[in-house]
């Protein structure tokens, strides 16, 4: 993901809040230099949705790379571990 998608992102979440949406952390672990974020969204018109993960990667304490993935397990191992 690069810096244009990141910022699309994070401009979709500040959206996403002001139409009522809940998202808080399920899960966040670190990895050496990766953070794995576990991520539940709530909407008023679907409900829970199915936890989403995000692997970040960090470099003198900076967000240097994100990659979303689908699941647990594929973010365990782009986080470097093996499932």
């Amino acid at each position: 993901m690069g810096l244009a998608q990141s910022s699309r992102s994070a401009t979709d979440h500040r959206r996403s809040a002001s139409v009522g949406v809940a998202i808080e952390t399920a899960e966040l672990f670190r990895v050496s230099d990766k953070i794995v974020v576990g991520i539940r969204s709530q909407w008023p018109s679907r409900g829970v949705e199915p936890v989403f993960y995000r692997v970040l990667t960090l470099r003198d304490g900076k967000i240097i790379h994100m990659q979303d993935c689908p699941d647990r397990s594929s973010a365990m191992q782009a986080a470097g571990l093996t499932v």
